[in-house]
This record gives structure tokens, sequence and C-alpha cells, in this order.
């Protein structure tokens, strides 16, 4: 059986550029880069990379490989659904996927006629627990789970609050199926997961020929791991995983136990390949990590140390491995009083790159947070992100 082809970009290095750049280095022809299929978690994802190629060509002209996300689950789904994009004509005919204010009024109507406590839910009350109900079925499709397996993981002996959680799951095991296929739909994450299955089994039995990619997912979707284990087994199949810790010898243990660890999920997809961190690969073309970039990711593994070792803290004074403030040169922290004084920060620091010819530079932020008020002002101090 072939070695997983399974790659890891260190943390700290530009993800996309990265990515870029060794798929250009593993190319031997713009035919054969063009015909390359990269799956990308999101569509932000996806524009990322995109932009990384044109910076890595220094805008050259050159045909780009096709880049589909797999991990979003809004309009990706509802218009355009670039999943069945990634498919054939032998792709099986599923149903549309049903609308997310359908599927809550929907769960609404059946939760008004479900007595819980000593009362039924008003419209108001309806609507949040049909929204809850809905985020519960999804986490049951992404864990291929069902809801029969979470009725029986309850005790035997009900309390009025089990007997109410009882009641709702029984809307997802007896009602909510029927209902759907009154509907002609299927729930959009069940679509969604019914399409990676199908193509992972597609892939499995015919070997395509041209590079299949997927870079920066952690697999923590049950069926896109399932996917992952199949493309990197493919004679052309990369994966490529984003800032593994490959360096946390006698800790990775501990860190694949803790669910709150930031490793966790890349060590239960490691765990579904039957791999050691040691024994994933490094990304073609990746730089050679500079002194401070070492001594950083030592310090941030410090850091993310797991609870159950942190004893280990206590010793570190003792040990020659202390990462010292090497880890934090050119870090600076600057704190703002609100979201618009954040933005503005981040808008001059981005200026003063963008005055340095030859330098690029983007804002890294957790999910939404530099929305509305903070993109207005990157934009109006001169930078378009």
């Amino acid at each position: 059986m072939t070695p997983p082809s399974v790659y890891s970009i260190d943390a700290g290095l530009p993800f996309a550029e990265q990515v870029a750049r060794g798929l250009m280095a593993l190319a031997d022809t713009p035919e054969q880069l063009a015909r390359a299929l990269v799956l990308v978690p999101s569509r932000r994802s996806g524009q990322a990379l995109q932009a990384a190629f044109l910076s890595v060509s220094d805008g050259q002209a050159m045909l780009l490989p096709r880049m589909v996300p797999i991990g979003d689950i809004g309009d990706e789904i509802n218009q355009g659904d670039p999943i069945g994009a990634l498919l054939d004509d032998a792709a099986p005919d599923l149903p549309p996927a049903i609308t997310a204010m359908r599927r809550q009024l929907l769960l609404a109507k059946l939760l008004r006629h479900f007595r819980l406590g000593d009362h039924y839910p008003t419209h108001p009350q309806a609507m949040l627990l049909a929204n809850s109900l809905a985020q519960l079925l999804d986490q049951l499709y992404n864990a291929d789970a069902s809801a029969v397996a979470l009725r029986n993981l309850l005790p035997d002996d009900f309390s009025a609050h089990w007997q109410d959680i009882l009641a709702l799951l029984t809307i997802l095991i007896e009602r909510w199926p029927a209902i759907l296929a009154g509907e002609g739909a299927m729930d959009a994450v069940d679509r969604r997961n019914s399409f990676i299955r199908w193509q992972a089994q597609h892939w499995q039995q015919t070997q395509p020929d041209n590079f299949i990619v997927v870079a920066g997912s952690t697999g923590s979707i049950k069926a896109t791991r399932d996917l992952i284990a199949v493309v990197a087994t493919l004679p052309n199949g990369y994966v490529v995983l984003p800032g593994l810790d490959r360096g946390a010898g006698d800790l990775w243990a501990d860190m694949a136990a803790d669910s709150s660890h930031p490793q966790h999920a890349l060590a239960e997809l490691l765990d579904a390949l039957s791999l050691r961190p040691d024994q994933v690969q490094d990304w073609p073309c990746l730089p050679v990590a500079s002194p401070t970039q070492q001594a950083r990711r030592q310090f941030m593994r410090e850091i993310f140390r797991p609870a159950a070792v942190t004893a280990a803290w206590q010793r570190l004074g003792d040990s020659a491995e202390l990462p010292g403030r090497a880890a934090l040169d050119n870090l600076k922290i600057l704190t703002a009083r609100d979201r618009r004084e954040e933005a503005s920060l981040i808008a001059l620091c981005l200026r003063e790159v963008l005055e340095t010819p030859g330098k690029n530079r983007r804002p890294d932020h957790p999910g939404s947070a530099l929305g509305g008020t903070g993109h207005s002002r990157i934009t109006t101090l001169g930078y378009h992100h």
C-alpha cells in the first residue's frame, strides 16, 4: 500500500502562500497545475489561496487550479453549490437542501405541540428551541451519529428534565425524517456530507491522475476525515495540514487527550490516518525556520501545555530548553480602548507595510471580529482587504 501523502506547514508561516509555492513546485507543467483540484475549508480560505498564487507568481498570467470549499455550510450549499460542482455526472441525484428558515419554522411548528415542563412553548420560545434543535441535528450529522444513539445514552430513571430532552429527541427520531421526505428535501449538512462520502468512494475506485489536494482542513467533520484518508492514498493526492506540532514529543499523547487543545483535532485526524506526528512530511519549498521561529514555537507549545502536565512549568527555570526572550522578538502588544481604535491601529500598521516596496501583509484576527466599522476604518485609511 502506498504510504499516505500527508504534509504540514509549520505555524508562523503564511499558509496560503506556502501551499501555492509547493503546488507550483510539484507541477511539471502549467497544464498540470491548472488541472489540479484544491479542497479548502471555506470560501474565504479559497480566496486567500487564489490571492497567494497571484502573489507568488509576481502577477504573471497563469491558469489556476480549481479551488472548492468543503467547510462552509451557508450560501455555498444553496447558491451555486460548489460541493456539487466538485462531482461529475455520476454523482448521486440527491434532493435539494432545505433552507435554514424553512427548517426552523417546521421544527418550531412541531415544538408548539410538545408540552415542556408545565407549559407549551410560545412561538418565540419555539423558534429559539427550533434553532437549538437544528444545531443539534447538524452536530449529529457531522459526527456521523444518530438521534437514536443519543437517546440510548440517557439514564434509565428519567427526571422531568430528561423527559423534556427525550421529547425533543423524539422529534428527531420519529417525526423529522418524514417531514423532510414530505418537503422533498434534505438537511443541508446531511446533503453535503452525503456528497463528500460519495466523492471519497468515487476517488477510491477511479484513482484520478490529476493533483487532488486537501489544504488546511483538520478533519473535524467525520465525512471530511474519511475523504482526507482517501486523498492521502491517491497516486497524486496530497493532504496539507495547518500548523501540526511535530516537535511535541512526549507531550503529544496529552495534547491528543485534551479536547480543548488546539492540536486535538489534528491528533484525531492523524489517528484516523494511522500516523504519528513524526511521520508527517514537510510541504515542498518551506523556508528553514530561524532561531527566533524555533524559539517561538517552543514558547507556544509551553503556553498550550495540557493542564494535566502543567506541573512541569515549575521546572522550566532549571531547564536548558527555556524559550527565553528570543521567542518574543518582533512581537508588540498594542492595547485599544474599543473596536474602532483597534481597527485604526491595524490599518496604520498595514499602511506602514504598504509604504515599503516588496512587502505585503494582511491582518489575522479571530472570526469576523473586524467586521462593519473595522473594515470601513481600514478602507478609509487606504488599505483594501
